[in-house]
């Protein structure tokens, strides 16, 4: 079960916050100097604490970030077959569009656009005979 983007975000939030608390702690002291009440750390405890934030951070953010894209896939891509056909098609889609861009800016010749036409179309076709589904009904 997918839990959703901002229950997940707080949930990272609060195990991050806990696991804070328990660092500053036990790395605390306490000294009563003229009736008041003062904290102090040494400057290896707050490198510590330091530390600890950075890498609570990453993983809270690793650990989003491949959740969100875990979701993404199954929710908007359809899964990993989806993503497989996705990039099956794009594979030849961005090839042939950065190769119809060159020419565009090259002004080639006419000559060169009908080879460019009769090779992609033929590429084109083959593609969408392999996928089947949604570009063909058999």
């Amino acid at each position: 079960m997918l839990f959703n983007f901002s229950t997940i975000c707080r949930q990272q939030r609060l195990i991050s916050q806990r696991v804070l608390t328990k660092t500053t702690h036990n790395t605390n002291h306490t000294r009563t100097i003229n009736g008041t009440r003062r904290f102090l750390s040494s400057s290896s405890s707050s490198k510590s604490t330091n530390t600890t934030k950075w890498a609570l951070g990453i993983v809270g953010g690793g650990t989003v970030l491949t959740i969100g894209t875990v979701a993404y896939i199954n929710n908007h891509v359809g899964g990993s077959e989806g993503l497989q056909r996705t990039t099956n098609f794009y594979s030849l889609a961005i090839p042939k569009y950065i190769e119809y861009r060159y020419h565009m800016i090259r002004e080639s010749p006419d000559e060169v656009w009908d080879k460019l036409h009769e090779e992609t179309s033929k590429l084109g076709l083959d593609k969408i005979m392999e996928l089947q589904g949604f570009y063909v009904k058999r």
